[in-house]
């Protein structure tokens, strides 16, 4: 992934400042700056809370814990990149005790002190030695769950063993998957879709094999140790952020940043408007940011493409197809829109790929701040989680071309 800053000394070292010489009225700098302040005003105008802790990765690759109400910055746990604001839903973590997690085991597992954790500190963790030589070896992580319900199961692990372990890892029938953890003094985390559940209690385990994907699967002829920590069991078809756990369940609130009133309308124009948008969605509801509009009023989001939905009698919901908002990977997206009399003419480009080109019949397709208050929402709605690294506003309708220049 890449991402294009403004220098210390020159903001036309950027491309978002030279794009005609037009220049941002609201530019979110989120993976720069680590910070809710809007680059181009110095200002902060968003309101944000989370009704509990959360945790994000920091620079160090260390898991950190935000305090409630604190916006979290995300980075790479492996290149240590600044990756942006991060956004997520609320989730719930149905493994009680994720640091030293418990269940039907075969081999020995014991709880063990003195080791430096994924979180930076040196606490208790699981330890588990198997010898036995036989199939199917395994570590249960027991979690109350509700019935047929879509689930995501991770953990992590390091293997003290002094060589390389190969195991499968997920659910105990089909919804696992081959893992080789080496032996370098690293924590993995494992990350596995398992399905639904199809009762109130279900045993999510490592199934031990000493076998490669495709092989012939033997017993196991050699005595190894792992280490076992962070195990968390949510909704959902991928994983959130770490929700620590001790003796229940936890849930993490969800993410909610809006830019409103006067903070909204004073970079706000009606009339036209482009909208640059960086990030990555990580799952869940495609949505990456919504600007609203009161009941009565319409709401535009950037999903595939720019949706356009009214509440007005007789109006109907538009869809601005074709661009598309993959899960993973960092992408670049630009949006351009105006009112024009009784149209609303719209066009989308995402990575500097083709444009998408709309015009919707209808003067409420556009939130109007004089018909009521409209807003700019950053919201982890449902199951949703993202990372935006900038969003940039332009009050002008930027050329089609250069919509394609600046996701280039």
């Amino acid at each position: 992934m890449s991402f294009i800053w403004a220098s210390s000394t020159s903001t036309y070292s950027d491309p978002l400042y030279s794009t005609g010489n037009q220049r941002p009225t609201l530019d979110l700098q989120f993976a720069r700056g680590k910070s809710l302040n809007d680059y181009a005003s110095g200002q902060n105008f968003i309101t944000f809370t989370r009704d509990s802790i959360g945790t994000y990765v920091d620079e160090n690759g260390v898991i950190q814990t935000a305090t409630a109400n604190t916006p979290r910055f995300d980075h790479d746990p492996d290149t240590l990149e600044s990756l942006g604001l991060l956004v997520e839903g609320a989730a719930t973590n149905y493994f009680p005790n994720s640091s030293t997690p418990t269940g039907a085991v075969n081999g020995v597992r014991t709880v063990v002190s003195g080791n430096l954790l994924p979180d930076g500190t040196t606490g208790n963790c699981t330890q588990l030695y198997v010898d036995r030589v036989q199939n199917n070896l395994y570590d249960g992580f027991n979690g109350t769950v509700p019935a047929d319900t879509q689930f995501h199961f991770s953990f992590w692990v390091k293997n003290i063993s002094g060589f390389s372990v190969t195991f499968l890892y997920g659910r105990a029938d089909a919804y696992r998957s081959y893992v080789t953890i080496p032996d370098d003094g690293k924590w993995y985390k494992l990350s596995r879709d398992v399905g639904f559940s199809n009762s109130s209690s279900q045993l999510y385990n490592l199934t031990y094999v000493d076998t490669r994907p495709g092989g012939t699967t033997d017993p196991v002829s050699t005595p190894f140790t792992l280490l076992l920590w962070g195990a968390q069991l949510e909704t959902g078809s991928f994983p959130t952020s770490y929700i620590p756990t001790s003796g229940s369940t936890v849930t993490r609130a969800a993410d909610v940043a809006s830019i409103t009133g006067s903070n909204f309308s004073s970079w706000y124009n009606y009339d036209s408007s482009t909208v640059f948008i960086e990030g990555s969605r990580i799952g869940g509801e495609s949505r990456m940011i919504e600007l609203a509009g009161t009941a009565g009023e319409n709401r535009i989001w950037s999903e595939v493409g720019w949706y356009t939905s009214s509440y007005a009698a007789g109006e109907t919901a538009n869809t601005l197809t074709g661009i598309s908002a993959p899960t993973g990977g960092f992408y670049k997206y630009a949006y351009g829109f105006e009112y024009n009399g009784s149209d609303t003419i719209k066009s989308a480009v995402r990575g500097g790929s083709s444009l998408v080109t709309s015009t919707t019949v209808g003067n409420r397709s556009i939130p109007n701040p004089s018909a009521g208050s409209v807003s700019l929402n950053f919201v982890g709605l449902g199951n949703n989680s993202k990372i935006i690294s900038r969003l940039t506003y332009y009050p002008v309708r930027l050329p089609d071309a250069t919509l394609q220049t600046i996701t280039s």
